[in-house]
């Protein structure tokens, strides 16, 4: 049997009953019992998909808010970083300990020589 999307699942099980339904002056008392029983199923399954969806959305608010939160959380943390280096300088060692690094003076490049190795002279000829 292939798969069914829920609309189309409801649709043929609502199908199933309405054909019990319009036949049910030939059928035996049994098979009205199932399709009362199938009509339950029916309201169950429509609850539960209407609880699946409400939880769908609360569960994408609080991910909104948790997003939120995460982001609340960086700028405070980035803000912290920033008085610890009011408080302790951009050059005290500690500061590696809270994941920033410490400013150091730059080296100087030790300048090359200059190259002493000359072009060597052309031959001009006069001709």
């Amino acid at each position: 049997m292939p798969k069914l999307s829920f609309a189309q699942e409801i649709a043929r099980l609502e199908g199933e009953m309405a054909r019990v339904r319009s036949n049910a002056q030939v059928l035996p008392p049994l098979a009205l019992a199932v399709a009362d029983e199938l009509e339950g199923h029916i309201a169950a399954l429509k609850e539960i998909k209407l609880e699946q969806q409400a939880y769908r959305a609360a569960s994408m608010a609080k991910t909104e808010e948790l997003m939120s939160l995460i982001r609340r959380g960086e700028l405070a943390a980035r803000e912290l970083r920033a008085y610890v280096v009011l408080a302790l300088g951009t050059k005290d060692r500690r500061l590696s300990q809270f994941g920033i690094q410490i400013r150091r003076r730059r080296r100087r490049k030790a300048r090359r020589a200059p190259a002493t190795a000359s072009k060597p002279a052309s031959n001009v000829s006069g001709a």
